[in-house]
């Protein structure tokens, strides 16, 4: 983590390059221009896109969706005060925060699975739209 962030650092204070806001500025308001210009072999003047796209991607994982999954639900407390959770934990005989709490670990497992798997299947469906264009 030390080593993301040191490059993230990087990135955005490296004032000589400003290779991050030039990037960032043609990527919000021109990103047909920056594809070609990057098509086109002027890979130096701008960042790299894969280190863009891993950057957003961890940032992304990292903060975005446990901030979601708090404001969603209200996590395992909210749960735990649940009509219908108090019902199915009286009905098998557990606590019902017990309870809660293996559904919610259940739910991670399940939900860091399908984040991964949202990736591929987002690649394939763009591969399946420019298929027949027989570009990069």
């Amino acid at each position: 983590m030390k080593h993301f962030f040191g490059h993230v650092i990087h990135e955005f204070t490296h004032l000589d390059s400003n290779k991050i806001f030039k990037t960032s500025t043609f990527l919000l308001f021109r990103p047909g221009l920056l594809t070609a210009e990057y098509l086109g072999g002027s890979k130096g003047s701008y960042a790299n896109a894969i280190r863009i796209y891993l950057t957003c991607s961890a940032i992304y994982f990292l903060f975005a969706w446990g901030a979601l999954s708090g404001v969603r639900g209200g996590g395992v407390a909210s749960a735990t005060r649940s009509p219908r959770m108090i019902a199915i934990a009286e009905k098998k005989g557990v606590d019902a925060k017990a309870l809660a709490e293996k559904l919610y670990q259940k739910a991670e497992k399940i939900s860091a699975a399908l984040r991964f798997m949202s990736v591929l299947v987002s690649g394939l469906f763009l591969t399946l739209l420019y298929y027949g264009l027989k570009r990069y």
